[in-house]
C-alpha cells in the first residue's frame, strides 16, 4: 500500500469508493433514507474535484486501486476518512491519518478535529480523539447522530 497526494484523475475511483463504502459499511447502523442522502452526493464531480484540489487530500492505493482517502482542510478539520469495504480493519485509515497528523504538524496546528458517524466514532476514540459534542444533523429532513471529535497535539 501506498499513500499520496490525490490528483483529479482519482475522482472517479473516489466516488465510487466514497458511494460503495456508505451503502456497505455503513449501513449496520444507519436506515436505508439515511444512507441514500449520505450517498446522494457521490455523483457531485465538480464538489469532489473542488475538494481534491482546495484540502490535503489523500489517496491510500495498492495495485493501482484507491482503496481509501482521507483529507485535511485549512480549518484543521478532517473532512473525509473512508475505507474500502473489502480493506476494513488492514490498517488504511491508520496510515490515512498519520499522513494527515504529519501534514497538520507542518502547518502548525495545534490539534485537528472531524464531524464523525456513528460507524466511524470507535476508530477515532482508539486514536486519541476526545468527544466534543454529540448533536442531531438534519439533511433533508432526514436526521443523523454524529459527534464533534478533537485530537490535542500538546
Amino acid at each position: 500500500m501506498i499513500t499520496r497526494k490525490a490528483t483529479e484523475n482519482d475522482a472517479s475511483q473516489i466516488t465510487r469508493l466514497f458511494y460503495e463504502t456508505v451503502n456497505s459499511v455503513n449501513q449496520k447502523d444507519y436506515s436505508k433514507a439515511q444512507i441514500a442522502i449520505w450517498a446522494g452526493n457521490s455523483q457531485n464531480i465538480d464538489y469532489w474535484l473542488n475538494c481534491i484540489k482546495s484540502q490535503f487530500f489523500i489517496v491510500a492505493e495498492k495495485d493501482s486501486l484507491i482503496i481509501g482517502f482521507a483529507s485535511l482542510d485549512e480549518m484543521a478539520f478532517v473532512d473525509f476518512m473512508y475505507v474500502h469495504k473489502d480493506f476494513q480493519n488492514f490498517g488504511v485509515a491508520t496510515e490515512l491519518l498519520h499522513s494527515l497528523e504529519l501534514d497538520a504538524y507542518k502547518k502548525e496546528f495545534t490539534g485537528i478535529w472531524s464531524d464523525v458517524s456513528i460507524t466511524s466514532k470507535p476508530f477515532f476514540l482508539k486514536k486519541g480523539f476526545k468527544e466534543k459534542e454529540i448533536y442531531t444533523k438534519k439533511i433533508h429532513d432526514i436526521e443523523f447522530e454524529n459527534t464533534i471529535m478533537i485530537k490535542s497535539f500538546e
